[in-house]
């Protein structure tokens, strides 16, 4: 017998990573699983439709280092990794950085806290163990916020537009 598992993704997933694009955010899967999980997963939320838009461990590690044109252009051009390892994921996250990218990160669990703290931004799920939430940037308590995870850019991109008009204001009745 042969029987299998999967979590389903949430029924506002998909929405949210439209709103993503729409807000000029590029959103990523990147996990161990396997490629046809990837894909599924890919598919149901809007990121990719075809086994070519995944790239694997494996095809990665045959690149060569992250410092590998190739490896950074990959990295640049693909949205869905699967079965990536930990130091994979860490590489293709330091290339999404060298190749300009502001990268951030979301996780609930021990083995995400590490990368939460390494790059731009840790977004911790709010469901999350403690050591994540402690760890992380940025809160997000998902369905019980008003505010969904593509707002927290925009609201702080309006927050800090709204300090410059007044410092400009104020500068300008001086």
């Amino acid at each position: 017998m042969l029987t299998g598992e999967s979590q389903a993704v949430e029924k506002h997933t998909g929405a949210l990573a439209e709103r993503c694009k729409e807000a000029g955010i590029e959103v990523a899967i990147v996990t161990g699983d396997h490629p046809l999980t990837a894909l599924a997963i890919a598919r149901e939320v809007g990121i990719a439709d075809s086994p070519r838009e995944v790239v694997t461990g494996c095809q990665l590690a045959e690149i060569g280092h992250s410092d590998v044109p190739e490896f950074l252009e990959r990295v640049k051009t693909m949205h869905v990794f699967a079965r990536v390892s930990p130091v994979q994921k860490f590489r293709i996250a330091d290339a999404l950085i060298k190749v300009g990218h502001f990268v951030a990160v979301t996780g609930d669990g021990v083995n995400g806290a590490p990368a939460l703290r390494r790059f731009n931004t840790g977004v911790a799920m709010g469901s999350g163990m403690d050591v994540t939430k402690e760890t992380a940037s940025i809160m997000h308590f998902g369905a019980t916020s008003d505010m969904t995870l593509p707002d927290v850019p925009l609201q702080g991109l309006n927050f800090v537009r709204s300090i410059f008009a007044l410092l400009f204001q104020k500068t300008r009745r001086a």
